[in-house]
């Protein structure tokens, strides 16, 4: 269900910049799950991006809403409609995100129990976060609005929480941010979204953290997605050149 679309009030559209990274990714891991049976490919592949990639930014992204976000709108307004739901969410999906890699040995090994509970695992997750994501886009709005008057405000927390996350965590988001948002919202928005960025941070996404995005993210999700196992590592590589 589209909950916010493109074009709308910044307090709902701001939603769209994390949430559809998030959601172009899970498109590709339901599509990874469906294919996965345990090949030693599928497992390197699969886990390498769980642990190096995916589980950082999704983790960071829920407990920066607790921590940051969260703390700074009850300040301003009070406890908001929703609040009593997210909260419960986030802890819950943090957890699945703290057990996915003790599925990896077994799953190394080839084990067809734990191979089923881990594809079960990580779609409760998928399911979860994409429940969780059109309920943060009916709660968050009208307590954003409410609690910052001026986008500029917002803006401020906005970057307290990408300061928190860090050079490696922007290395692993931002691509992906960017990439889903020539899907969502199309080149003019990309273009001034990267106008926003710093020099030294645009300076980094060219030359180290788009190559990055396309061999260890872009390229083994397609492969995943595509049940299509690599034949060395070049074919990890998938160019995005045109989307950026």
């Amino acid at each position: 269900e589209i909950i916010v679309k493109v074009g709308e009030h910044w307090s709902k559209e701001t939603l769209l910049v994390p949430h559809e990274a998030f959601r172009w990714i899970d498109e590709n891991l339901k599509d990874a799950i469906q294919h996965y049976k345990g090949e030693s490919w599928q497992t390197k592949l699969l886990f390498d991006y769980l642990e190096n990639y995916y589980i950082h930014c999704v983790h960071h992204h829920h407990v920066a809403e607790e921590k940051i976000y969260n703390p700074i709108i009850v300040k301003k307004i009070g406890e908001f409609e929703g609040l009593n739901t997210i909260g419960p969410d986030h802890k819950k999906i943090c957890a699945i995100l703290d057990d996915l890699p003790s599925f990896r040995n077994p799953c190394t090994n080839k084990d067809p129990d734990a191979i089923k509970m881990f594809k079960a695992t990580l779609l409760e997750l998928l399911n979860l976060l994409n429940k969780h994501f059109e309920e943060e886009e009916r709660f968050y709005p009208p307590a954003v609005f409410k609690a910052f008057p001026e986008e500029s405000e917002h803006d401020v927390i906005v970057n307290k929480i990408i300061e928190d996350l860090g050079l490696e965590g922007n290395k692993k988001y931002l691509p992906v941010i960017m990439y889903a948002m020539y899907r969502w919202a199309g080149p003019d928005y990309v273009d001034d979204f990267i106008s926003k960025l710093p020099a030294p941070v645009v300076f980094l996404l060219n030359y180290f953290w788009i190559p990055d995005f396309e061999k260890n993210q872009l390229g083994p999700l397609s492969l995943l997605a595509s049940n299509s196992p690599p034949h060395d590592n070049d074919d990890l590589a998938l160019p995005c050149a045109g989307c950026f």
